[in-house]
C-alpha cells in the first residue's frame, strides 16, 4: 500500500479511538445542582385569597425576627399584686381556729390566732371606700356562717412608721361568733378596700382583711397587739384616723 493511500486509513482509526475514550455515562449532578432542583420544586408559601402570605406559612413579615412567632410573651399584670400582711412580733405559728380556704395564718397568741387575706379586683369601685370595706367584712362573716354584731367602727390599719409615729389607712372593724366542733370562737375582723390605678389607665381595687379568732372570750390585749405588730401592704396614701381618702 502506498503512503498516500495509508494516510486516510490512519486518520480514521485515530477518530474512532478518541470517540471510544470519551463515550460513557453522563456525570452525576453536583450538590449545588441538586439543591437548586429541590428548591425550585418546593411548593410556594401558602397565600390567602388576597395574595398575602398565610399566617401559617413560613414567610416572615417585614421587620419581624425569624422565629419570633414561636415565642409567647407573658402578659404583664394590669395592676398591683394582692397585698401582703406581715407581723413584726416573733409569735409562734398556730393552726386556724376557723377554717378559711386561701387565708394565711399570721401567728398564735394565747388562746387566739391571727389570720389574714389579701386580694385584688379587676372592676372599678362603685361605692365609697368605707362602704366597700363594710361590704367586704360582712362577706367574711357570712362565709363564717355568722352575722356581725352591732354597727361597724373605724380602726387604723398600720402601713409603716417613720420612727416617730405609726402611719396607716382607715379600716372598718366588727365582731361575730362562729360555732365550731370545739365550741364557740369569738372573732374580730378589720377590712379595707382601696381604689388603685391600672397600667391601662383604669381603676381596680386592692383589699385586705385581718381577723383575730379566740376560744372563749375575745382577748382585747391580743387585738391591740395585733394592730401594733402587723403591717398591711396596701397601695394607699397615709390617712388620719376617721378621714378616708382613697
Amino acid at each position: 500500500m502506498s503512503a498516500r493511500a495509508a494516510l486516510p486509513t490512519a486518520v480514521l482509526l485515530v477518530v474512532l479511538a478518541t470517540a471510544a475514550c470519551t463515550a460513557g455515562p453522563a456525570p452525576e449532578p453536583t450538590g449545588d445542582a441538586t439543591t437548586a432542583t429541590s428548591t425550585a420544586d418546593a411548593a410556594p408559601p401558602a397565600r390567602g385569597t388576597d395574595g398575602t402570605p398565610d399566617a401559617s406559612g413560613d414567610e416572615t413579615s417585614p421587620g419581624a425576627t425569624p422565629g419570633e412567632s414561636d415565642r409567647t410573651t407573658p402578659a404583664a399584670p394590669d395592676g398591683p399584686p394582692p397585698p401582703e400582711v406581715r407581723s413584726l412580733a416573733d409569735l409562734p405559728t398556730a393552726a386556724p381556729l376557723v377554717p378559711r380556704p386561701g387565708w394565711q395564718v399570721v401567728a398564735g397568741t394565747g388562746a387566739c390566732v391571727q389570720s389574714w387575706r389579701g386580694a385584688v379586683g379587676t372592676d372599678a369601685p362603685t361605692t365609697t371606700p368605707r362602704e366597700a370595706s363594710v361590704g367586704l367584712l360582712e362577706q367574711v362573716a357570712a362565709e363564717d356562717g355568722a352575722d356581725p354584731v352591732g354597727v361597724p367602727g373605724d380602726v387604723l390599719l398600720p402601713l409603716g412608721g417613720d420612727g416617730v409615729r405609726l402611719h396607716g389607712v382607715n379600716g372598718v372593724v366588727q365582731s361575730w361568733t362562729v360555732t365550731t366542733a370545739r365550741g364557740d370562737v369569738h372573732v374580730r375582723g378589720a377590712a379595707r378596700v382601696v381604689s388603685v390605678p391600672t397600667f391601662g389607665g383604669e381603676r381596680s381595687t386592692q383589699s385586705v382583711v385581718i381577723v383575730l379568732d379566740c376560744v372563749g372570750s375575745l382577748d382585747e390585749a391580743a387585738w391591740k397587739g395585733l394592730l401594733e405588730d402587723v403591717r398591711v401592704g396596701l397601695v394607699a396614701p397615709v390617712e388620719e384616723p376617721g378621714v378616708w381618702l382613697s
